[in-house]
């Protein structure tokens, strides 16, 4: 329904898409970002302040076997279209 299926390629009627590796590869040139890729922070004294002191993160195996992989988190908002003097509801991203 929220989107057009062509071969391979989906196309979405409706939203933005935001390509992830040409973004991925835009905010890596900047040094700050970078440093704070290459150089992740564990905190040592059992509070959590980021991604990176969760248990989740700590125990995964990809984590486990390859420490300097990048970690990413995408995040997606459900939204809901009502119809004002009636009772039709549309919910995307279910």
């Amino acid at each position: 329904m929220g989107q057009i299926v062509i071969g391979d390629m989906i196309q979405p009627r409706f939203g933005y898409v935001m390509p992830f590796l040409p973004n991925l590869r835009r905010q890596l040139r900047n040094p700050n970002i970078l440093y704070h890729v290459a150089n992740p922070s564990f905190s040592v004294d059992d509070i959590l302040r980021d991604d990176c002191d969760g248990s989740n993160t700590r125990n995964h195996p990809i984590f486990l076997q390859f420490p300097d992989s990048i970690r990413i988190r995408l995040y997606y908002d459900d939204l809901e279209l009502t119809e004002a003097i009636g009772s039709y509801t549309m919910k995307i991203g279910e």
